[in-house]
């Protein structure tokens, strides 16, 4: 959240004194990812030191994990028709052009910035049938098969970006994504809330949330 703040510091150093709670914020942030992040750069670097690959173990495990996924097609529905309708953000991260480019019928000229709309990807009818409802089914059969979300194959979605500066982290957070819910599911059973229904307008945070998410009353089964 500290991202996504003004920065009026950089551009008006005289302000700086107004802001120093925020800068406390951000300096006892930095001393936890620090606390976090040292110790598993040291660790990584002695196996490397000993000739040992690190990533090993974690890799047998993840591809462990995604064949056990396999076996569980319409849970990967749900996560596709998840990013379809609530993509994390809106926009590509900026990318530029390098000399003059034609573009959908645009002279872009060179060294302009160009920032790419993509949730419009998942609300074009021409692409989707009923594009705001929540149908996990269209993954199955229909308009979704064989769509892929990093948008190589039949683009008609990016929630993570795409080419070279698709996140980097993406697959490892789908995996994330359906492990979780899978665990989620099988672990507890989910009621509605009756007092606090959700709000799925979408507000802008470090990436684009509900108004009022989603609570339940949780049981385990």
């Amino acid at each position: 959240m500290l991202m996504t703040t003004p920065k009026l510091p950089d551009f008006l150093p005289i302000l700086a004194p107004l802001f120093r709670n925020k800068m406390k914020e951000a300096k006892e942030l930095r001393e936890k990812q620090m606390e976090c992040l040292v110790p598993l750069i040291r660790n990584r670097r002695a196996f490397v030191e000993k000739g040992e690959d690190p990533d090993s173990e974690m890799g047998n495990m993840g591809w462990s994990k995604k064949r056990i996924l396999k076996r569980m097609p319409y849970l990967g529905a749900i996560v596709k028709e998840t990013f379809r309708r609530h993509p994390p953000s809106h926009f590509l991260l900026s990318h530029a052009t390098t000399k003059e480019t034609q573009l959908a019928g645009y002279t872009i000229p060179a060294d302009v910035n160009v920032e790419f709309y993509t949730a419009w990807l998942t609300e074009d009818p021409d692409m989707w049938k009923d594009p705001g409802e929540f149908v996990p089914e269209r993954f199955l059969e229909g308009d979704g098969v064989g769509v892929d979300i990093t948008g190589t194959r039949r683009v008609k979605m990016m929630p993570f970006g795409a080419g070279r500066r698709i996140c980097p982290a993406w697959s490892l957070g789908v995996l994330h994504v359906n492990m979780f819910l899978a665990r989620m599911v099988h672990a507890f059973k989910w009621l509605p809330c009756p007092t606090a229904p959700p709000d799925p307008t979408e507000t802008f945070a470090f990436t684009v949330v509900m108004k009022n998410p989603l609570k339940a009353v949780i049981l385990s089964r």
